[in-house]
């Protein structure tokens, strides 16, 4: 069985860089994951613990603010934990292993070409063939037509 996650969200505040006191670092921040709550309903939105170590805490420290999207892939865990009363619960979190900018929603330009160009390809088979052959085989490296 595999446990693996994919999450895309908004962190909810700052990241805040943390050392264990053997020198490793760590950061647990909070995701705000957009949930579809159907036609013309008020969008709703699900909250999710996630700790990072090492390299990937420094990264998301670095490069991240609240607000900010965020994709991560990791895996799940569970683990008691207790509240500031002494009172103990279990609680999932997500572990993350890879975390990377997301795409926002304020720059679809960035992929409005490529789609352009995928959707003229797809329309117009043969000139996807050609291109992909012009790719494959450059001028100098065609042998002449019989």
């Amino acid at each position: 069985m595999a446990n693996t996650v994919v999450i895309t969200g908004r962190l909810t505040k700052d990241p805040e860089l943390r050392q264990t006191p053997s020198g490793v670092s760590a950061v647990t921040i909070r995701i705000a994951c957009d949930r579809y709550a159907g036609k013309g309903r008020e969008k709703k939105a699900d909250f999710f613990n996630v700790e990072a170590w090492r390299s990937t805490a420094e990264f998301i420290a670095n490069n991240f603010q609240k607000g900010k999207l965020i994709e991560i892939t990791g895996s799940l865990q569970t683990g008691p934990w207790t509240d500031k009363n002494g009172s103990k619960h279990e609680g999932v979190r997500i572990l993350a292993e890879r975390v990377s900018f997301a795409p926002t929603e304020a720059a679809p330009a960035e992929g409005a070409a490529i789609r352009a160009r995928i959707r003229a390809m797809i329309s117009s088979p043969s000139r996807w063939l050609r291109h992909r052959f012009r790719r494959m085989f450059p001028p100098a490296h065609r042998s002449p037509p019989i």
